[in-house]
């Protein structure tokens, strides 16, 4: 059974997924139909600026290895799913490294 990012004891160390933080909670379960797959995260997370996006990690990679999550979609875009990644929704606000 995969961990959960949020209640993991080094969450607050690893809070970076592929250029975004990892706000405050999940958005709903990612949809699964045909080939395709999306989210439909049409809210925004508690904290400012940050949206609902799809990413994937290959299904044999460590649960709580944050570098394995690959940003795949913006909520609502439909993506090709490929039968060997998990896919989750998060959450998340870009990283701005020119601030």
């Amino acid at each position: 059974m995969e961990t959960d990012l949020f209640t993991s004891e080094d969450r607050k160390e690893q809070s970076i997924l592929d250029g975004y933080h990892l706000c405050d909670h999940h958005c709903n379960q990612p949809i699964e139909h045909n080939d395709e797959v999306w989210c439909l995260g049409t809210k925004k997370g508690q904290a400012k600026n940050c949206y609902c996006r799809l990413f994937s990690r290959d299904k044999d990679a460590p649960d709580q290895d944050l570098d394995s999550w690959r940003h795949e979609a913006k909520s609502m875009v439909k993506t090709p799913r490929d039968i060997n990644r998990v896919y989750r929704c998060f959450y998340v606000k870009k990283i701005d490294i020119y601030k």
